[in-house]
């Protein structure tokens, strides 16, 4: 019986601006710290084929510097580990705003992995909400206050958007080595089928959007794969460049870079439509499954911060995410940026939180 996977990742983009280039939790500037590609549900026709940088008109520039603003460096927190694409990204937007406005503070990035990306979302909202906290918000991080109920510190709507970065379908990969043992996804699934719970398949977590879509082709087919959660995209990329496991589930942007040298062959798109990047990749769709596995990837400021502070934050950075340096290191990573307003993010979210909410109330997955 096929059901609908929204499976989803947020990435909600909320960042701070100060001073010269932005800094990591070891001190290093935001702009210099290049991070290397770094994982499902919403529009997924925005997703496929979209340009370089997908925007509806130039962004306004940000008016000027609330009163007083900002007295302290502004911590941004990834509620992952370090070395992902939009990283190298947030980065390089946060230099620009820290030049444009010339900040007398920076940016401080700061990895906080873990349990699919509470732990860094609990450590940003329960610090001060005084517009000094942002943390990216993948729409995957959407169900935690789902599946976690009354232990998850914070709610979705505790958040609010600031910018996205891109809409990134998730597929399912082996290594390049393993092309002839599995030609197609079908043979990964009559083998899984074959041998239950030894067939092993990485992903960023068991709650995230690849946990959820790897538990919905189960549920689909019968199948049993040994799931294998890694909260750190550098980590899972390495366990199936070694061999280490059989497939791999994560978002195109991650591995992009992989797929195109042949190291990493990719058997299977989460989108009704084919993405521009892989055209000769089957999508869920052409193989008869109807869920969907993409993360909108964003950032995102606490919602109660001082309102001079969010917009000046918000248009900032759809002001930088429009430059030609971001455009530069979207290319250099092979990422399309989808650009979206707050409000258009805010919509996506609230459609998939209900969604999943309906999913988790009639056919919960855990």
């Amino acid at each position: 019986m096929k059901r609908k996977l929204f499976t989803i990742l947020l990435s909600l983009s909320v960042v701070l601006a100060m001073t010269a280039c932005a800094k990591t939790q070891t001190a290093a500037p935001a702009a210099t710290t290049a991070a290397a590609p770094a994982a499902t549900q919403a529009a997924p026709a925005a997703t496929q084929a979209a340009p370089a940088a997908t925007q509806a008109a130039p962004a306004a520039e940000a008016s000027a510097l609330p009163a007083g603003f900002p007295a302290k460096d502004i911590t941004i927190i990834l509620p992952y580990g370090s070395g992902s694409s939009q990283e190298a990204i947030l980065r390089t937007a946060c230099a620009y705003v820290e030049k444009k406005y010339s900040l007398p503070k920076s940016f401080v990035i700061v990895n906080k992995e873990g349990a699919s990306g509470e732990i860094g979302l609990t450590a940003a909202y329960t610090a001060p909400h005084d517009g000094y906290t942002m943390a990216m918000f993948h729409s995957p991080y959407l169900t935690l206050d789902i599946v976690r109920g009354s232990e998850c510190a914070f709610k979705y709507t505790d958040f609010k958007p600031i910018c996205n970065f891109m809409i990134d379908p998730t597929c399912w990969y082996v290594n390049g080595s393993n092309k002839d043992v599995y030609p197609d996804f079908k043979s990964l699934v009559d083998a899984a089928l074959a041998n239950p719970g030894t067939i092993s398949v990485a992903c960023g977590g068991l709650n995230t959007s690849e946990g959820r879509f790897i538990q919905q082709i189960q549920r689909e087919t019968g199948a049993e794969f040994k799931i294998v959660p890694i909260d750190n995209d550098a980590e899972f990329v390495a366990m199936l460049l070694g061999g280490h496991v059989d497939a791999l589930v994560c978002q195109l942007g991650d591995v992009q870079n992989h797929v195109a040298d042949g190291e990493f062959v990719p058997l299977i798109v989460g989108t009704p439509e084919h993405d521009a990047k892989i055209p000769d990749v089957p999508t869920v769709t052409d193989l008869g499954y109807t869920m969907e596995s993409y993360s909108m990837r964003s950032l995102a400021a606490l919602s109660d911060i001082p309102a001079d502070i969010y917009d000046f934050l918000a248009k900032a950075f759809e002001e930088a995410m429009a430059t030609p340096e971001v455009a530069a290191k979207a290319a250099e990573l092979g990422i399309d940026l989808t650009l979206l307003t707050p409000d258009e993010i805010q919509k996506k979210w609230d459609s998939i939180h209900a969604a999943t909410l309906h999913e988790w109330e009639t056919n919960p997955w855990q």
